[in-house]
């Protein structure tokens, strides 16, 4: 329904994996991907090993992960590609090559840190509210464009405040329940 996942999936080209993400479908044999739905119609597709297919028809044949991808009557991603797909009637994918490092930041929520990189201060305060109950709110939304990086624990709002404190021209107020 919402959130992030992470698969590793034993090959087996005769029982392909299906993940469902909202209007998505994302078809594994044998592979290691993360799904992020960030809506119903939004999803990224991460893939750290093998190859996947994405939105194939139901009575798609299995497809090997050695066959060309021109082949395939599908969109599909392979290792070390990141997929933004924008579901409609027909899928809107738009794939490019994350190099190592980058692959290994976006996953790193598996470890309970989050990793930015000249990301826009809205973007990083949603993507930790997702994590936290206490959730952040930017009132003056010029601030929101403020561009910062670093790696912060997930869940420890606190920490990531008083480093915005220190490091920019930001106050905050904490708002008591």
């Amino acid at each position: 329904v919402r959130g992030e996942i992470y698969f590793e999936i034993a090959h087996d080209e005769h029982r392909p994996f299906d993940v469902v993400a909202g209007e998505t479908v994302v078809r594994a044999v044998g592979t290691a991907f993360s799904v992020r739905m960030h809506d119903t119609k939004n999803v990224e597709v991460t893939v750290t090993e093998g190859r996947v297919a994405i939105d194939p028809p139901e009575d798609a044949p299995p497809f090997k992960p050695s066959q060309p991808a021109e082949s395939l009557p599908f969109p599909t991603l392979s290792a070390g590609e990141t997929g933004i797909i924008r579901s409609s009637k027909k899928p809107n994918v738009q794939v490019q090559r994350v190099a190592q490092g980058e692959a290994s930041r976006k996953l790193s929520w598996m470890e309970g840190r989050l990793w930015f990189e000249r990301q826009r201060l809205a973007d990083v305060v949603a993507e930790l509210n997702r994590y936290n109950r206490k959730q952040m709110v930017i009132i003056d939304l010029p601030l929101g464009e403020l561009r910062l990086g670093g790696g912060f624990e997930a869940t420890d709002v606190e920490s990531f405040i008083a480093a915005l404190t220190r490091t920019m021209p930001i106050r905050t107020v904490v708002k008591n329940e």
